[in-house]
């Protein structure tokens, strides 16, 4: 395992902040860019999706939930459709353009749906609920599989790249499964507390882990093995990380209220912003890489600027 010192180069330089967006009421947990960089999603546990012009900043329309806890969202690769869950048994998908609720689906069992991804070939949905992995078909528009978990509670879940692995994180854990067959590859306990969420760089060799026990962790899915804990570490629950598009820099978010950046060669921070005035959920980068979103129990999504 690798252990790397704080960097000298951290600071407000390499992120300014752009523009915030207060147009939430209630926390805000999730917010995802679209994949052609036109427009932006957040969630929040005021009911609302809230879709943004991603170059005006400006508020384009809002989803009604109907529901508390909005804790996760993602686009369709074409961008045409978002999923959300929730603190519920009930996953909506969402078209966007005419804001309208294309599907709803119930959890199996009635189980509390948390995490959920969509494929890169855009013709599945992964979400979690309690010790599974479900796969919706769009094209068939039915449950084609549920994967079965070792641990009882799981929480995010996302694609490969190229689609032909999942994974998904619980207490302490990550797991893996082959999409061509389905089948369980490997489970990973590379944490010592809950695992909030999985990032996958994009190439597909590692995957980034954001723990309840304050650090990320990067792990080689190629040679399966812990390939670096992020010094120093969050002062709090790390809550989210992600990728930047050219799998050059990790970000990452805190109850500690700071939004970090990491360089993911040498996994050296590069940047520390303490960047809310609460806990810190979702980031999400832009297709190109210049921009990067934060969203916070203080009721904000905020735009920063990458000038690194």
């Amino acid at each position: 395992e690798m252990q790397k010192r704080r960097t000298k180069r951290t600071g407000k330089s390499a992120l300014s902040l752009e523009t915030t967006l207060a147009a939430h009421t209630k926390t805000v947990y999730s917010c995802k860019w679209s994949p052609n960089g036109t427009r932006f999603a957040s969630t929040s546990n005021d009911e609302m999706i809230k879709i943004w012009d991603a170059h005006t900043y400006l508020h384009l329309t809002t989803l009604v939930s109907g529901m508390l806890l909005i804790r996760d969202c993602d686009w369709s690769p074409d961008g045409l459709y978002l999923v959300t869950t929730f603190c519920h048994q009930t996953i909506k998908i969402w078209e966007v353009n005419q804001s309208t609720l294309l599907k709803s689906i119930t959890s199996p069992n009635g189980t509390l749906a948390r995490g959920c991804s969509w494929s890169p070939d855009g013709e599945l949905i992964a979400f979690t609920s309690d010790d599974k992995v479900h796969i919706w078909n769009i094209n068939t528009n039915s449950l084609q599989i549920s994967l079965q978990s070792t641990q009882e509670i799981l929480h995010c879940c996302s694609w490969s790249p190229i689609g032909t692995q999942i994974a998904a994180t619980s207490n302490k854990t990550i797991e893996i499964w082959d999409t061509s067959s389905f089948t369980h590859l490997i489970t990973i306990t590379p944490h010592s507390d809950l695992v909030n969420c999985c990032s996958w760089s994009p190439d597909g060799t590692r995957i980034a882990t954001a723990s309840d026990d304050k650090s990320i962790k990067v792990f080689n899915v190629h040679f399966l093995r812990l390939e670096a804990t992020l010094q120093p570490p969050h002062k709090m629950w790390v809550n989210w990380c992600c990728w930047s598009p050219n799998g050059s820099l990790i970000a990452s978010t805190s109850s500690d209220q700071t939004l970090k950046v990491w360089e993911a060669t040498t996994y050296t921070l590069i940047s520390s912003i303490h960047s809310h005035s609460n806990s810190v959920y979702g980031c999400s980068w832009s297709p190109d890489g210049t921009h990067l979103l934060s969203a916070s129990a203080d009721r904000t999504v905020k735009v920063w600027k990458w000038n690194h």
